[in-house]
C-alpha cells in the first residue's frame, strides 16, 4: 500500500496550514497529511475540488497545474493521464458538484497519485466516494 493510502489521504494532499476535519494530531513532517478515517481524507480532496470550483481552475489543465507536484510528477503527463482515465480534454470545464464528474476525476486523480495497483488493492468502493462528498456538502 502506498504512503497516501496507508494515510488515508487518496489524493495525497500535503496543504498543512489547513485546519481539515479528521486530521491526526501527530502529522508526519513530510509527504502526504494522515487523516483517521479514509472518508475524512476523500473528503478533503472534494473541498479541494470545491475550491478550485469558485476560483474557476475547474478544468483539467488548471486543475492539474496548481494541484501536481512538478518534481514527482510531471505536469504535462499527470494532464494527460488523468484526461485520458477520465475522458476529458484539458480546457473541459468541469463540475465537481456532479457526483459522476467528481466520482470520476477522484478516481483519476486517485490513480496518478497513488497507481492503478494500489488504488484497486484499496478497494475504494463508489458508496465510500460518494459519502466523503456527502461529508463534504454537510460542511
Amino acid at each position: 500500500m502506498t504512503l497516501g493510502l496507508n494515510r488515508n489521504n487518496p489524493w495525497d494532499l500535503e496543504t498543512r496550514h489547513v485546519p481539515w476535519m479528521g486530521l491526526l494530531a501527530d502529522q508526519p513532517k513530510d509527504g502526504p497529511l494522515a487523516f483517521e478515517t479514509l472518508l475524512e481524507g476523500i473528503r478533503a480532496g472534494v473541498r479541494v475540488c470545491y475550491t478550485y470550483q469558485e476560483r474557476s481552475w475547474n478544468t483539467p489543465r488548471k486543475f492539474v497545474y496548481d494541484f501536481a507536484d512538478p518534481k514527482r510528477d510531471p505536469v504535462e503527463q499527470y494532464l494527460a493521464n488523468v484526461c485520458e482515465w477520465t475522458t476529458h480534454a484539458p480546457d473541459d470545464v468541469l463540475n465537481f458538484r456532479d457526483v459522476k464528474v467528481m466520482v470520476s476525476w477522484a478516481r483519476g486523480v486517485w490513480r496518478q497519485e497513488q497507481g492503478l495497483a494500489a488504488i484497486t488493492a484499496a478497494g475504494i468502493t463508489d458508496a465510500q466516494i460518494y459519502a466523503g462528498i456527502a461529508l463534504a456538502e454537510d460542511d
